[in-house]
This record gives structure tokens, sequence and C-alpha cells, in this order.
């Protein structure tokens, strides 16, 4: 039987963090390397300047997640010195902006490239990515004995839902599954078999991963042997062709292979810092490449007394404000119907005097600058995963212990009998039970995450807004270092350590090696 992660040794790159404010940003990253096996090397460097210390470029490209560009296998800093060679150094004068670098390198990966797209790596990392999203099925994961997972399948496969209406059962049945899923596909021909532009991307997506999608399909036939076995084939290629689909154009978080590329640093008309972050995977649909901007961070000098130097967000696509008070592993997501990246894209305009952009595993990080530790969410805000460790779901405890005892206290209240005891109790398990719990998660949230985390965060910000660049290098490395050394005393596998590379850059002095 195969096992998650068997099909490549994947690499994973683990913690870093950007702080930036008006004089220039400071990189810091600890120099671990994972494998898929857990064998871990403390001998990575993250931090790349491009075309060298020398090259009179002020940018620095910082990697988290996968070592290696999916499509083709090949390290990132090979990616960034051809790169480099092929569309920066032969044209000097046209990267004026951050943003110019950011576009100009994915117009590299995804159009303008010399790179070799015929390796196997895309293909075998579609492979892989198929069968953690399959494995992500509660039914999947019953039949696998793996671990109780909740029925809340559209949080698992990432399918625009709204679109197609669809309601996925709660059974865990795997075969009732297949079966319910295959007039889920049936319905999406139905709904989109009019629509040119589905019809060429299933087109597009079937010439290039079908044979993949055969080949994965095979194996998981057999893994769980699934009857009809032809049948069961064909319906799991037809399943993962409409995946792919479905997902052409996201930042691939059902992906092993995925990285997140931070380009950070001054265009040569820029006087301020700015931070470009990408997200770069598998190639699903050839049209749309392999990378794309997921957020933009840009220093906003204050210009009014009304301005409190806050975090303020927009989004990238069509300038609507978001959400200000997200949960720091939250992405900001645009609900503008009109939007071009709406119920996909989640792309963020962030605007501050200062920032500390922590990436990969920082839930050390994340807890000295919000106040309060990951693990602890589950207060306010229970998450799947929460669940699947069996942590109480707190507003709702609170809402059956508070349900549970108004209706045992109306019990001996003169004038109620049992026929209106009885309507009251129906009520509450219709609807104020319910009306409960969110009033208290509500609550919770608002005086722990808005009214304590942000404002905390807020404090950090303000500080960070005039350290001088040493401090802020300083500051960077303390942080890295506070993340890897709780690794070292409470995680089995070392994920995070080995020595902290730490750079700055600024305008006067461009990229420069701290440590």
């Amino acid at each position: 039987m195969f096992s998650k992660g068997s099909l490549l040794a994947n690499t994973t790159l683990t913690s870093q963090i950007v702080l930036m404010n008006s004089e220039g940003a400071s990189l810091a990253s600890d120099s671990a390397v994972t494998f898929g096996d857990d064998r871990t090397f403390n001998t990575v460097n993250k931090i790349f300047p491009l075309g060298g210390e020398d090259s009179g470029h002020k940018i620095a490209f910082m990697i988290s997640g996968g070592a290696r560009h999916a499509p083709t296998g090949l390290l990132w800093e090979r990616i960034f010195g051809l790169f480099y060679e092929e569309c920066v150094k032969p044209e000097q004068t046209d990267f004026d902006t951050v943003e110019s670098y950011a576009e100009g390198f994915i117009d590299f990966l995804n159009e303008e490239h010399n790179l070799p797209y015929d390796a196997p790596s895309n293909s075998l990392n579609i492979q892989e990515s198929l069968m953690n999203w399959f494995w992500q099925f509660p039914p999947v994961q019953e039949k696998m004995k793996e671990k109780q997972v909740t029925t809340e399948f559209e949080k698992v496969i990432q399918l625009d839902y709204e679109r197609l209406d669809i309601k996925l059962p709660a059974s865990k049945n795997l075969n009732e599954f297949l079966d319910y899923f295959e007039g889920v596909l049936q319905k999406a021909d139905k709904e989109l078999g009019s629509d040119n532009e589905w019809k060429q991307r299933i087109l597009r997506i079937e010439d290039k991963h079908d044979n993949s999608s055969k080949f994965v399909a095979s194996l998981l036939t057999d893994q769980f042997n699934l009857s009809p076995k032809r049948a069961r084939r064909e319906l799991l290629r037809r399943m993962f062709n409409f995946h792919l689909a479905m997902t052409y154009n996201t930042t691939h978080t059902w992906s092993t292979s995925s990285t997140t590329i931070a380009i950070v640093g001054f265009g040569s008309k820029e006087i301020v810092p700015t931070m470009f972050q990408l997200n770069s995977g598998i190639i699903s649909d050839p049209e749309y490449g392999c990378a794309s901007i997921s957020a933009n961070f840009v220093i906003r000098n204050r210009t009014t007394l009304e301005d409190m130097a806050d975090h303020r967000l927009r989004c990238l696509e069509c300038g609507a404000s978001l959400n200000q008070h997200l949960e720091p592993d939250e992405m900001p997501v645009c609900d503008d119907p009109h939007c071009a990246g709406h119920g996909r894209q989640k792309l963020a305009l962030h605007s501050a005097p200062a920032f500390l952009v922590p990436f990969a595993m920082s839930s050390e990080i994340q807890n000295t600058l919000n106040g309060l530790h990951d693990d602890l969410r589950f207060i306010y805000s229970p998450r799947r995963k929460d669940i699947h460790r069996g942590r109480m779901n707190f507003p709702k405890t609170i809402s059956e212990i508070l349900t549970k005892g108004i209706i045992e206290e109306l019990k001996d209240v003169s004038g109620i009998g049992p026929s209106l005891l009885g309507k009251v109790e129906e009520k509450f398990n219709q609807s104020l039970r319910d009306n409960i719990e969110g009033s208290i998660r509500e609550v919770l949230h608002d005086h722990v995450h808005t009214r304590g985390e942000v404002v905390r965060r807020q404090k950090f910000r303000r500080v960070v807004m005039g350290l001088p660049i040493a401090d802020l290098s300083a500051f960077a490395r303390t942080l890295v270092n506070l993340q890897a050394s709780i690794n070292y005393y409470l995680e089995p596998v070392q994920s995070v350590g080995g020595d902290i590379d730490l750079v700055s850059i600024t305008k006067e002095d461009g990229f420069q090696w701290v440590d």
C-alpha cells in the first residue's frame, strides 16, 4: 500500500521572516531542510541575491515550502540564476520597481524561458498531488483507518460549489461517496458543458495530464480494492481531471510541491522597499503556468493624523477593502463577485508603515507577536485540525451548558408546564442554541483576536517603524532563533534549525549579508 510522500522524496524549507520599514528590509532564515522521510539537514541557503551580491540589483529572493521548482525539478537557486542571465542581465534598465522584477520572473516561469519542461517532474508532482488530494476525503481516511474526521467535504476538496450548487453527502462509506461523485460529474457536464472556456480547459488538462490521472486511478483502485475495477478506474480518472480543471489557477494548497517566494528590496526608481509574495506549484493548466502573485506589501508613510499606522488590506485585482481582522494563518479573500479573482485567488495589497511577515513554520514567532499560541486558537475559533485532535469546541460547549441549565431552571418556574417547556426546549434545539454559540464565538473573537492579538501586533509594528537597519536585522534573527530553539525542544523532527542566515537590504548599500 502506498503512503503519503512515497512517490517523491519531497524536501521542505521551513522558517523565515521579513521585517521591513521605510529604511530597508531584513530577512532571516534557518538553514534546515526536511525530506519526506523526516531526514533533516542544516545546510541549505534560502535567501538569494539576484545576480549575486555585486550585480547592482537591490533585490533578494527568499523561498519557503518546496525546495524545488515543481514543473522541472530544478533547485530554485538555479532557476533564479537562469532568470537573471536570460531576462535581467541583458535588460538592466527595465527593472525600476520590485513589481517589474516579480512580473518578469512570473513571465520567465510561465512563458519566456529555456527551462526543461519535458522533464518528468511536473507529471510526478501531479500524481502525488492527486493522491494527496484523494486521501483527504473523509471516506478515504475512514477506509485507511487513519483517524476519525468530520464530514465537511467542502473544506477539503476546494471546488467551486456555489457555481455548481453541489452538496456532498455525509456518508463515510467510500463506495457510496464514489457513486455520489459520479453524479457530481454528470451534473458538472450538464451545467458546464456549454461553457467554451471550461471545455477548452478540460481538453488542455486531458492532453497534458490524462496519463497521470489514469496512473493514479489505477493505483488507488488496487490499493482500496475497488470494484468493478474498470468502472472505478474510469471514474477516478474523470474525478482527477475534473479536480485539475476546477483548481487550474489556485495556489495548489493541496500540493506537497508548492513553494512560497518572497521578492524583497528596491527597484532602481524606488526609495522605500517593497515585497511581493509569489506562490508556485505544479502546472495544472498550461494556459496559466506555475506561478502567480498572492500578495504585495508596500510601505505607507503617514500623511494624516487619522492614520494610526495600522495594517490595511485591499484586493490586488479590484482594490476593494478586505477584512482587516484576520487570524495569523488566514488569507484575505475578495468577495466582490465582479472581481477577476473572486472565489479562487487569495490576493491582497498590504499597506503599513512597517511589516513583520513570517513564512512557513512560524507558530512560536506568531505567539510572540500576537500574544496567543496557535494551539490555543480553538478557544474562540475551532478549526478542523482541532476537532481531529479531540479539542473542545469551546463556544459550542458553553452554549450546550447554558441551554441545559436554562431548561432545568425553567422546570421550577411556576406556570410553565410540560407542554410549554417542550416548546421552549424545541426552540432551543432548532435555533437558539446555535445563536448562543455564534454570539459567544463572536464575543470571544472580538476580545481575544481583534482587541488582543491585533493590538499587540500593532505595538510591534510601531516599534519596527523606527528601528535602524542593524536593530531590524537583530530582531529578525531573534524571532527565527526563537522558533528554532522551541522546535528543538518540543518537536521530534528538527525541521527548523541550523545556522541562521541574515540579510539586510537598503537603498544606499543594497544587498548585504549580516550573517
